[in-house]
């Protein structure tokens, strides 16, 4: 009988000891977006484009903001917040632009797969904002435009950029200056 007692003190003391140690072994998403933390830069026509991703609260979340530099004159653009969406298994974006008297909301998906991160965006504009690309002013009720980025990466420092905006069922790069020409480079800063 001690013999008994004994093996199932051992048996239970084993048991609660391995189901402690037991970690949880899934991949954590957020690990896909360490690439992106720091800032990039992308040099356009006359002036600067930065984009500064940084770590939340326990890297639960990337806080992202972009500036653009032009004339010397330094203009913040917007902020944007990254987050895991379990169900839909992508990451979410929400954003807000900036810029003075913009009132524009920004709302989509971003999915990484091996060297390629998809942004696919709806901006929603509202009554009397301008709409860039389309050189009109939002009407009643406000208007929305679809814009999807495609980031490929290149190496550690680098990135290309192909931006494009649905204009009635049509995808275009309104940026494109050149038909051999269709992507932006984006360049890491490294800090010394």
């Amino acid at each position: 009988m001690k013999t008994l007692a004994i093996l199932i003190v051992f048996l239970c003391h084993t048991y609660h000891g391995c189901s402690q140690n037991t970690e949880d072994k899934s991949i954590d998403p957020y690990e896909s977006l360490s690439f992106l933390i720091g800032t990039w830069t992308l040099d356009f026509g006359k002036g600067q484009a930065y984009m500064k991703f940084e770590w939340g609260t326990n890297n639960r979340y990337v806080i992202c903001t972009g500036t653009n530099k032009r004339n010397g004159k330094i203009t913040p653009e917007f902020f944007s917040l990254i987050l895991w969406d379990g169900v839909q298994e992508k990451f979410t974006i929400s954003s807000s632009y900036t810029a003075t008297n913009d009132l524009m909301a920004e709302y989509g998906t971003m999915t990484i797969t091996d060297q390629l991160i998809s942004r696919d965006l709806t901006v929603n504009y509202s009554k009397g904002q301008n709409i860039p690309f389309l050189k009109k002013k939002a009407g009643n009720g406000g208007d929305s435009l679809v814009y999807r980025q495609r980031w490929q990466i290149i190496d550690q420092t680098t990135m290309t950029d192909l931006f494009e905006v649905n204009f009635e069922g049509q995808w275009t790069n309104p940026m494109q200056k050149s038909k051999d020409q269709p992507h932006f480079k984006w360049k890491k800063i490294i800090l010394q």
